[in-house]
């Protein structure tokens, strides 16, 4: 086999790995809490050091600082559903171990995984980005090689520092 074909074959080797895991788990393997945890931990950490960054124009940031307070109080109200969830889960998984011939409800959970997943897509995808649909992991614009998640809110906080700088 070529060289330069082991990267293919190894990244290969992951797809199927994950689709395996995927098909052979009763329950996607999605952990919302995880997730949740991310949102309260990391992305608004970003967020707020982005903003914090244009203090001195705080009149003009009056939208956005209300939305943020808005994220972060829906943040916290999705980690305490993440968790309630995840005992659901648990619960639900016991079940299952007693009586396998229920699948209603493994559908039922399921589904609902799938539509947490769902609420961070935008089907009509970003503004002046439209081939970029998920709100979490699409891909900044501006530098496409940095690992900053919610690209398009780090986009939005470029744009206002270039206009402030056009008018200073």
């Amino acid at each position: 086999m070529l060289w330069s074909l082991k990267v293919h074959e190894a990244v290969g080797r992951y797809w199927a790995a994950l689709a395996c895991e995927f098909t052979d788990s009763t329950v996607l393997p999605m952990n919302i809490t995880d997730l949740a945890l991310s949102l309260t931990r990391l992305y608004v950490p970003q967020i707020k050091k982005a903003l914090e960054q244009l203090r001195e124009y705080w009149d003009i940031l009056e939208h956005a600082r209300t939305q943020l307070s808005h994220f972060i109080k829906a943040s916290s109200d999705f980690l305490d559903r993440a968790r309630r969830f995840e005992g659901i889960i648990q619960l639900t998984l016991h079940e299952y171990v007693l009586n396998p011939y229920e699948l209603n409800i493994i559908s039922l959970l399921n589904d609902r995984l799938m539509e947490v997943e769902r609420c961070f897509v935008n089907p009509r995808g970003m503004p002046e980005q439209p081939s970029q649909r998920h709100m979490l992991f699409s891909v900044n614009s501006s530098d496409e090689y940095s690992s900053k998640v919610m690209g398009s809110v780090h986009n939005a906080v470029r744009f206002l520092e270039f206009q402030i700088e056009l008018k200073v």
